[in-house]
């Protein structure tokens, strides 16, 4: 009979854990982008498309025409030479065949590459645009100082500079508003004489004169 063995034996090797869920409402991390930030090209789909149908249209009309034309005058050159030389007529006819074969697939290729640089282009201005919107919610939400970058070769560069200006104006703004307040409430807390009290309540009617002023043209619209 064997004996046991007494040596301790190796824990068994555990199974590979899967990662965990991202908890709800927990950013999640993005795969880098090929084409800069940006990985959706139709940004406001309605006026990107709309834009690129109109081009194109414009763009199949003329190369419609320019088929026609020059289909006429290879028809034209065939049928003068083939009265001279009969036996080359059926050459020239598959000739013309061919190039016009030719010419329209190479302007099939030429709408398509039309139709894509014209959404590129577009996007240059949606994707600025949706941007300079998404900062502008949160203006409105009280995050002054906000400051924008737009990709390069975006368009709506004067609107960024504007935008910027505007965001740095009102975040001066805003620290004087507070440093006044401060300036106010430290005076308060030293008032012992009714003549005190008055300059602290003129301090405080010109601060609200000054909001009142800034806030007047909202609601005059």
């Amino acid at each position: 009979m064997k004996a046991e063995s007494t040596l301790p034996q190796p824990p068994p090797a555990e199974e590979p854990r899967p990662a965990p869920e991202p908890a709800p409402g927990s950013p999640r991390l993005r795969k880098p982008s090929l084409f800069g930030q940006r990985r959706r090209f139709l940004i406001h789909r309605a006026s990107q498309l709309r834009a690129a149908l109109i081009i194109t249209g414009v763009a199949l009309v003329l190369v419609v025409l320019l088929n026609l034309s020059l289909q006429s005058s290879r028809v034209q050159s065939t049928a003068a030479i083939a009265s001279v030389s009969p036996e080359l007529g059926s050459i020239l006819q598959a000739q013309n065949r061919f190039e016009l074969v030719l010419g329209i697939a190479a302007s099939l290729v030429f709408l398509v590459g039309i139709f894509a640089v014209t959404i590129l282009e577009t996007h240059k201005t949606a994707g600025a645009a949706y941007h300079l919107c998404r900062e502008l919610e949160r203006i409105r939400d009280g995050l002054y100082g906000i400051r924008v970058k737009l990709r390069r070769g975006d368009n709506l560069r004067e609107v960024e500079m504007a935008f910027n200006e505007m965001s740095r104006t009102l975040a001066e703004r805003a620290v004087l508003e507070v440093e006044e307040l401060e300036h106010a409430a430290s005076v308060a807390d030293r008032v012992e004489n009714p003549l005190e009290a008055s300059d602290l309540a003129k301090t405080l009617r010109e601060m609200a004169d000054e909001r009142r002023r800034f806030s007047a043209g909202l609601r005059s619209r």
